[in-house]
C-alpha cells in the first residue's frame, strides 16, 4: 500500500544540519569521577538525565572529542538500547559522547533548534526510526545513512521559532516546577533528619531539644539514645504493609477494568499520579495482587530499592510492598523515614539474579515513634510542603498532556501560531 503523501514540506535531516556525527565506536574507561561522558540512558523524554552519570579520563574525553565536541544547542539521539530518544545539548554541559549515540549540529539559517529537536521527537519522525522502509520491518539500529535521509517536516525559519519557543515554553514550566519538587522534598527531609534523627526538634522554649539538654534515654533496638517517652518499635508492628501480587495475564476478565495496577518500574516515578494498566473487581479478587489508598508509601523492592508517594488508589505487583499510613504515622513522616532507610535495605538484598529484599525486612524495621504532639507540630510544618509537591507534579502531568497533544498538531500544520 502506497503512502500517504504529506500535507506539509519535508527536508531530509542532512539539509537541516551543519554536521551528523556518529560517537567513537570504543568503551572508554570508566572512572568514579572526571569528565562527563554521556551515554544513551542520560537522554529520556527529550532531556538530558544526570541521575546516574558516567565519567572517563580527561586524555578519552579528548580523543572522543576530536571530531566534534557537543555545544549548546547542538542535538544527541541515541542509535539503539534505546533507539531514538533526543535531547538538546543544555548551556553549561560539557561532555563527550559514548557509545550508541549521535550528535546532530543544526543549521540556523535553515533550522531553529528547538524546533528540530521536537521534529525529532514526533510521531511523524519516531516512526520513520522505528520502521526501516527498505524491509517494511522494525529495525533495532539507528544507522547513520537512514539518520540523514529522515523527513523532517519543514516550515520557514520564523514559524519554525515560534512552534520551538511554545514547546520550550511549556517544558521549560516542567523543569520549573522539578525544580520547586526537589526542593521541598529536600527541605522536608532535612526538617525531618533534625527532628526525628538528630532530636532537635523544637522543645517547650522553642529551643533544640537535644542540643539544650533534653532528657534521652538509650535504646537497645536503635543502639543509641532517644528522647524519654518516645516508643521504639518496628514498622511492621505499627503500620498495615501489604505485599502486591499479579493477575493471570492469560485471563482476560482479569483485566481492562477500572482499578489503577502498578508495576515495580512505574513506582520508580514519586508521586505516582496514574497507572499504565487497570485490572477489573475479579483480577483483584482472585489473585495475590493487593490494594493501598492514596498516602500509602509504596517501595520497590527489586533491584533498586526506591520509595513512592502514592496519590491514587491503586493495585500493585509482587515487587512492590505498601505501607500504609495511619492516624499516628502519616505519610510525611512515613515517607523520609522509609528513604532513609534505603542504603541499609540495598545492602541487605539477597540472589544474584534479581537482587531483591523481602515485606519481612521491610516489617522487621526497627523505628522511633515519636509522642503524638511532637507528630502534629511536624505534620504542620511539612504537610503543606507535600501538598505543594503533589500540586507541582499534577502541573507538570497535565502540561505533558498537553505538549503532547500539541506536538503533532503543530507539526502537520493543523494548529497555528498567531503574531
Amino acid at each position: 500500500m502506497a503512502k500517504r503523501k504529506p500535507d506539509f514540506e519535508t527536508k531530509p535531516l542532512q539539509e537541516l544540519c551543519t554536521a551528523i556525527i556518529d560517537c567513537p565506536h570504543s568503551t572508554p574507561p570508566w572512572l568514579e569521577s572526571g569528565k562527563l561522558v554521556l551515554r544513551n540512558y542520560n537522554i529520556r523524554n527529550g532531556q538530558i538525565d544526570l541521575t546516574n552519570p558516567s565519567y572517563t579520563d580527561e586524555a578519552t574525553y579528548n580523543q572522543r572529542n576530536t571530531r566534534v565536541k557537543p555545544e549548546p544547542g547542538d542535538l544527541v539521539i541515541s542509535r539503539e538500547a534505546p533507539m531514538g530518544e533526543v535531547a538538546m545539548i543544555p548551556d553549561g554541559l560539557d561532555c563527550c559522547l559514548g557509545q550508541r549515540m549521535v550528535l546532530l549540529r543544526p543549521n540556523r539559517e535553515l533550522c531553529d533548534g528547538n524546533y528540530l529537536l521536537y521534529a525529532m521527537l514526533s510521531e511523524y519522525v519516531q516512526t520513520q526510526i522505528q520502521w526501516n522502509d527498505a524491509s517494511g520491518s522494525i529495525v533495532s539500529n539507528l544507522c547513520i545513512p537512514d539518520l540523514s535521509a529522515l523527513k523532517i517536516p519543514y516550515y520557514e525559519l520564523d514559524r519554525q521559532r515560534k512552534i520551538g519557543a511554545m514547546l520550550a515554553a511549556i517544558d521549560g514550566k516542567i523543569d520549573s516546577n522539578k525544580k520547586l519538587m526537589k526542593e521541598l522534598e529536600g527541605t522536608s527531609r532535612l526538617i525531618y533528619d533534625y527532628w526525628f534523627t538528630q532530636f532537635d526538634y523544637p522543645d517547650k522554649n522553642c529551643k533544640p531539644y537535644r542540643t539544650s539538654g533534653g532528657k534521652m534515654v538509650w535504646s537497645d533496638e536503635l543502639k543509641h539514645q532517644v528522647p524519654e517517652g518516645w516508643e521504639v518499635r518496628q514498622l511492621g508492628d505499627i503500620c498495615d504493609t501489604r505485599l502486591g501480587g499479579t493477575p493471570d495475564t492469560e485471563v482476560a476478565e482479569y483485566w481492562g477494568g477500572t482499578m489503577p495496577w502498578l508495576n515495580s518500574a512505574e513506582v520508580a516515578v514519586s508521586p505516582i499520579l496514574m497507572a499504565e494498566k487497570r485490572i477489573t473487581e475479579l483480577g483483584q479478587k482472585e489473585s495475590a495482587t493487593s490494594f493501598a489508598p492514596a498516602g500509602s508509601i509504596l517501595l520497590s523492592i527489586t533491584r533498586y530499592i526506591r520509595p513512592s508517594i502514592l496519590e491514587i488508589d491503586a493495585c500493585f505487583n509482587q515487587s512492590v510492598v505498601a505501607v500504609l499510613e495511619n492516624e499516628t504515622l502519616r505519610m510525611p513522616f512515613l515517607f523520609p523515614f522509609i528513604q532513609s532507610q534505603i542504603s541499609r535495605y540495598m545492602m541487605l538484598r539477597t540472589g544474584a539474579q534479581q537482587p531483591h529484599i523481602n515485606k519481612e525486612t521491610v516489617d522487621s524495621t526497627w523505628m522511633v515513634v515519636p509522642t503524638r504532639d511532637i507528630l502534629d507540630r511536624y505534620y504542620v510544618l511539612t504537610k503543606p510542603m507535600y501538598d505543594q509537591l503533589v500540586i507541582a507534579a499534577k502541573q507538570n502531568l497535565e502540561l505533558s498532556r498537553m505538549r503532547d497533544w500539541l506536538l503533532p498538531m503543530l507539526m502537520n500544520g493543523q494548529v497555528t501560531i498567531g503574531e
